[in-house]
């Protein structure tokens, strides 16, 4: 087995190992006169995987390449799948009795590009299990977070599925960590693929359309704003725009769902402008969404004018942002440009700047008579 995984056969020198005897308890079997193993459980093939890891730990990254190619080989659907799931079984056994993830998430990395659907299962019983859920939860919560390096394209979609399954047992934090992996659509100076902005998009819809859970995940986002240049204002800034692009018949879901909350929307899209830089580009596409709505929808106009002008400014605040004025001056001018583009109708042109002005009064340092004889 060791030299399948090219390890050195030089000896060492000195003890390396746990010992046979330690070792042989690490992997719940005894160690008989005769000087063979009795392994103390019917799973025969998972304490031998054990007593194998146990011995060569350094061997866990080649083991795990080794494991995940002997599931992708097999031709034969069902096989796969058979293998797949003792393999499951072992590892989450293994996260459980070692308090490490590293084999968890080399598996399950591995196995995104060709076995998604058994890194899925792999990732939600982890997280469901009684001695291992805890720890694999918390290690969700770092990978979402970017603390544990790059995550490929492939694994984010697989761990962005896992955390969808999940919402139903664990509704609060797995919108935590979707929200956190939205915020990871952007690496750097990468744009991720398209591909994971729509599983996360898929994966928001599916919590949303949970109408029992709206109100909870109304506040969560709301408690996220409180400031907007940390972690949680840039998450619930990226989950709301993946929100306010969720279309029904007559527009816009979030503002034409029968339980919608006009405060909170104001409140979010303040959020949603950002007071320095560049507006993101999901906010972006939700707000040229809305603008396109309010013009052709006139019923809907209004509404939507509003929202916008009060979340730039309302007249109960009394700082006024400067920097959200110019983010929506940002936002308008890119959903309508100067010169328009050749298939954008001229009511998009009044439409923009009707409410450029309008913005513009509501500023407390613009004169009352801005043409008025000066003394």
């Amino acid at each position: 087995m060791t030299s399948k995984f090219e390890e050195d056969p030089s000896p060492r020198p000195g003890q390396k190992g746990l010992g046979v005897i330690a070792l042989t308890d690490a992997a719940d079997a005894d160690l008989l006169s005769d000087g063979t193993i009795r392994f103390r459980y019917h799973h025969q093939a998972e304490a031998v995987v054990d007593y194998f890891l146990d011995d060569r730990p350094h061997l866990l990254k080649q083991f795990t390449t080794w494991t995940a190619a002997q599931v992708s080989a097999l031709e034969d659907t069902e096989a796969a799948s058979l293998l797949a799931r003792r393999v499951i079984h072992w590892t989450v056994r293994y996260t459980a009795r070692h308090r490490t993830t590293r084999l968890l998430k080399e598996l399950a990395d591995q196995w995104s590009t060709n076995q998604e659907q058994a890194a899925c299962d792999m990732l939600v019983l982890a997280a469901l299990d009684d001695h291992a859920g805890d720890l694999v939860r918390s290690a969700y919560r770092r990978w979402a977070r970017g603390e544990a390096g790059t995550l490929s394209d492939t694994f984010t979609i697989v761990l962005i599925r896992a955390c969808r399954r999940l919402i139903d047992v664990h509704p609060t934090s797995m919108l935590g960590r979707l929200a956190e992996l939205a915020t990871l659509t952007v690496d750097g100076s990468q744009q991720r693929g398209g591909a994971v902005t729509e599983a996360i998009g898929q994966a928001l819809n599916t919590l949303w359309d949970q109408v029992s859970q709206r109100p909870a995940i109304r506040i969560q986002l709301k408690q996220w704003t409180t400031d907007p240049r940390s972690p949680q204002g840039t998450a619930a800034q990226n989950t709301f725009a993946h929100l306010a692009q969720r279309g029904s018949s007559s527009g816009p879901a979030l503002l034409t769902d029968t339980d919608r909350d006009r405060a909170w929307l104001i409140g979010m899209w303040r959020n949603a402008l950002p007071t320095a830089g560049e507006p993101p580009q999901s906010v972006a596409t939700a707000f040229a969404y809305w603008m396109q709505t309010a013009l052709e929808q006139p019923d809907l106009r209004d509404d939507i004018e509003q929202i916008f002008r009060e979340a730039v400014h309302a007249d109960h605040d009394a700082y006024y942002s400067g920097g959200r004025h110019v983010a929506m001056q940002k936002l308008l001018f890119s959903w309508a440009p100067t010169p328009p583009p050749a298939n954008q109708v001229g009511e998009a042109v009044h439409l923009r700047d009707r409410l450029l002005t309008a913005l513009q009064e509501q500023d407390p340092a613009t004169p009352l008579k801005p043409h008025a004889p000066q003394n």
